[in-house]
């Protein structure tokens, strides 16, 4: 597993630099934050070898070929474990665990949290849409358990899910009715669609606060609430509240809607309540309160770039559909086409 800060590194391999006419390579897998090759040239032989994107494209690919006879040792192990909405897959090396992948899927909805939480630096990805009408919800974590893993939605969707009072938060803060109270320094949520709603007066946000990586999410936010209190607590926003040092958003969008539209609150925007030196990037709202901004307030070292927000989806595909290409990061679960954009 291997990165690279420079992201436009050459002559490197992922394996090894160089391999001679009378060496070989055979059987080794990386996974790498740039596309390089396994090894970055020489004569000698390579053969089932390749490098991933993730480490969850490398497992699903190599899961079923550690075996005797493709020549591992049996220090290496995959280990299954499957209930209703959940399958786990552990690569071990001895006894050491070296990745555990969660699948989710529709049923596992009334035990997410505590999956989630039973670890919090794990790495899950949705295998089909999750609906949480009629479930009561608990944000995940706190802000003295932050959500330092990886969620990959694969294009999929969390319907229905309704912001529910915590009772474990242990600030009672901006995360104290949102799906994931805050995601840590080194977190990812990406890929995935949510669609939620939050009834109460203040601190309104999917995500609590976030100090990691936010990326091409879609977000259908709703706050009901005919009025909203106007004053410093209400940090409210269509992705989080509050967006800190060291927190990515990038090539996301936020349909938000707010049913009091007379909004003068001093942290509330479209996506994003406070942003305090973080860095919103590629990101796009549709809101019925075209007055706000992306982020209502951009503090300290705070960046926003290409950022917009918009009446309708169709002034926002005007604007910005020649933007949402994969060149500009943005995943292949995005679709623009005839004047409307689409997600998973």
């Amino acid at each position: 597993n291997v990165s690279f800060t420079d992201s436009k590194v050459t002559g490197a391999g992922a394996r090894g630099f160089e391999n001679g006419s009378s060496a070989s390579v055979e059987n080794c897998y990386a996974v790498s934050n740039v596309a390089i090759s396994v090894v970055n040239n020489g004569e000698g032989a390579v053969s089932g070898c390749e490098v991933f994107a993730n480490t969850v494209e490398m497992f699903n690919a190599i899961s079923g070929s550690l075996t005797a006879e493709n020549g591992w040792a049996n220090i290496w192990s995959v280990a299954k474990a499957t209930e209703t909405g959940l399958s786990k897959n552990t690569l071990k090396f001895g006894a050491a665990e070296l990745v555990t992948i969660a699948y989710l899927s529709s049923g596992i909805e009334s035990k997410l949290e505590s999956i989630v939480e039973s670890n919090m630096s794990g790495y899950y990805v949705l295998t089909s849409n999750l609906d949480f009408n009629g479930i009561a919800t608990q944000p995940i974590g706190n802000a003295n358990n932050q959500f330092t893993g990886t969620i990959d939605g694969q294009g999929y969707t969390i319907k229905n899910y309704v912001g529910g009072a915590s009772t474990d938060n242990a600030d009672g803060g901006v995360a104290a009715r949102s799906f994931i109270a805050y995601v840590g320094a080194g977190g990812v949520v990406k890929n995935l669609g949510l669609e939620y709603t939050n009834q109460y007066w203040t601190r309104m946000a999917p995500i609590g606060g976030n100090y990691g990586t936010l990326e091409n999410l879609y977000f259908k936010t709703n706050f009901p609430r005919a009025t909203l209190t106007n004053d410093a607590t209400n940090i409210t926003g269509g992705i989080t509240s509050v967006n800190y040092a060291g927190g990515v958003i990038k090539n996301c969008i936020v349909d938000v809607t707010f049913a009091a539209t007379a909004i003068t609150s001093s942290n509330t925007g479209a996506a994003v309540g406070r942003n305090i030196n973080g860095t919103i990037q590629n990101c796009y709202a549709v809101c019925n309160v075209t007055a706000l901004k992306i982020a209502k307030t951009k503090e300290g070292t705070a960046k926003e770039t290409n950022v917009g927000v918009y009446a309708n989806v169709a002034d926002l595909v005007t604007a910005q559909s020649a933007n949402i290409t994969a060149a500009n990061g943005w995943s292949s679960y995005w679709k623009v086409a005839n004047g409307a954009v689409s997600f998973g």
